[in-house]
């Protein structure tokens, strides 16, 4: 049983015919950007065409390779959206990303985007002198996720939930615009071969 498209992108199709997915993404940012959501007309678009995309391109293997990217994306975002870090639309959006890239694909995309959002939480929180509350609130948070058997995942999502809406122990005056990341890791993604 040959099971090199588990490791492989979906598609070997040229790079010209993933302009649709960048449009995408970059109307996802500038809309996450504005509202902090994304709409799911837009992730629907994104996922419908990831996976046709796929098959088009890749055939049955594509395909399959196409809803192993879509689940991984999906399951990589889900815990964090179980806690309140991320909302439904990032989940998706990054589920998304898993259907035009694969597993491999998404998990790169997963771990540059993580950095490019690091960065742009950190300039946010130094701007606004709040570095300090940042970091006292991420290692708290991190104690309750380390602790979370024995404390369940309600009483998480309650102190997340709290952290954020709370005026006193906000350490970014909005959420992330999670779009932004992600759109950043897909370009470095696409133009990393050109500097390799």
């Amino acid at each position: 049983m040959n099971l090199d498209w588990l490791t492989s992108p979906p598609t070997d199709a040229p790079l010209i015919t993933l302009v649709p997915m960048l449009a995408l993404l970059a109307y996802a940012a500038v809309t996450d950007i504005r509202s902090r959501r994304i709409p799911n007309a837009l992730v629907a678009i994104l996922l419908l065409g990831g996976l046709g995309h796929s098959f088009w391109h890749g055939g049955l293997a594509g395909f399959g390779s196409a809803w192993l990217g879509l689940l991984l994306g999906f399951g990589l975002t889900f815990p964090a959206f179980v806690v309140r870090a991320v909302g439904g639309g990032d989940v998706k959006l990054l589920a998304g990303v898993g259907a035009w890239f694969g597993p491999l694909g998404v998990l790169s995309v997963f771990c540059i985007s993580a950095i490019f959002g690091l960065v742009i939480i950190l300039a946010q929180s130094a701007r606004a002198g709040t570095l300090g509350r940042l970091f006292k609130n991420t290692a708290l948070l991190i104690g309750q996720l380390i602790n979370v058997r024995k404390i369940g995942v309600d009483h998480v999502a309650d102190l997340g939930n709290h952290v954020a809406t709370a005026e006193t122990s906000r350490s970014v005056d909005k959420p992330l615009p999670y779009a932004v990341p992600v759109l950043l890791a897909v370009l470095t993604g696409l133009a990393w071969p050109l500097f390799v």
